[in-house]
């Protein structure tokens, strides 16, 4: 059963596709059931301007990249830097044990950001 939240996410993704020129591109795979999210970042000035995603697998992952990209857009590149583990999960919401490995690959993700990741 999805959440609300990860419902809205998954049926009217606002964040997908991907930049033409992206400064910054995360990607991370679940080893065991093999989801995937590729998110390419745009930032001026250490603020992220633009996020969008590509994402292959359950629902649950194509509303986590989304809910990622929609998070990150506007914050500046050091406070996505400094996001730990619970704030993730509070930006998903409530998920099942089934659905939980999308935490995981959120977290994958956003630990690849560096504060010095924009030349």
């Amino acid at each position: 059963m999805f959440s609300a939240r990860i419902a809205e996410n998954f049926t009217s993704p606002t964040h997908g596709g991907e930049l033409a020129d992206p400064q910054i591109v995360l990607e991370n795979k679940d080893p065991v059931c093999g989801d995937q999210i590729r998110i390419s970042i745009a930032v001026d000035d250490g603020s992220i301007t633009q996020a969008r995603f590509r994402a292959w697998g359950c629902a649950t992952s194509l509303a986590t990249a989304n809910i990622l990209c929609v998070w990150m857009e506007g914050k500046q590149l050091a406070d996505c830097v400094a996001a730990t583990p619970e704030e993730l999960a509070e930006q998903l919401g409530t998920l099942t044990p089934e659905q939980r490995h999308c935490h995981e690959i959120a977290v994958n993700l956003v630990a690849q950001l560096q504060p010095e990741s924009v030349a």
